[in-house]
């Protein structure tokens, strides 16, 4: 809420996880499961103050099974999960990772997940005119509603 806030675009967790994709897909170079524990290890280390220790990460990374998709989805959904929300939800619609269940081990219903961001209240009040008509197009002005370009 302040002009001169810090906020990360692309933390370098993200970063890992996109190239450990790209390198498990064979559109980079690099190594696939050394790129996902990086990734892995710099979301731990971004918790400052959270009295995490080296070897507490250094055993968790020891634990991961081999890298695939569905396990780097599954470790950007939890990197995202309190600091990017919508991030994780993007992934999720993409890949259909991770594989979501409620407390009873029964899938979630993915039609409540956010798809967009609402217009600001300040949108409606001084431009109602094409803030009436985007909506006519579109759908509600709700969360839930999907944007243009997705078809899943």
């Amino acid at each position: 809420m302040k002009q001169d806030a810090p906020g990360v675009l692309m933390s370098y967790a993200e970063v890992c996880f996109l190239k450990a994709e790209a390198a498990l897909n064979g559109w980079w170079s690099g190594n696939a499961q050394q790129l996902y524990e990086e990734g892995v290890t710099a979301n731990l280390q971004s918790y400052t103050g959270s009295g995490i220790t080296t070897a507490q990460i250094t055993n968790y990374i020891s634990t991961l099974p081999p890298v695939n998709q569905e396990n780097i989805i599954t470790q950007k959904w939890i990197s995202f999960t309190y600091q990017n929300g919508y991030e994780a939800y993007a992934e999720y619609r993409r890949t259909g990772f991770p594989i979501l269940k409620d407390y009873n081990g029964n899938a979630i219903n993915v039609s409540t997940y956010p798809n967009r961001f609402t217009y600001p209240a300040t949108e409606l009040n001084l431009n109602s005119v094409n803030y009436n008509a985007a909506v006519s197009v579109q759908g509600p002005d709700l969360a839930s509603t999907k944007v243009w370009w997705d078809m899943n």
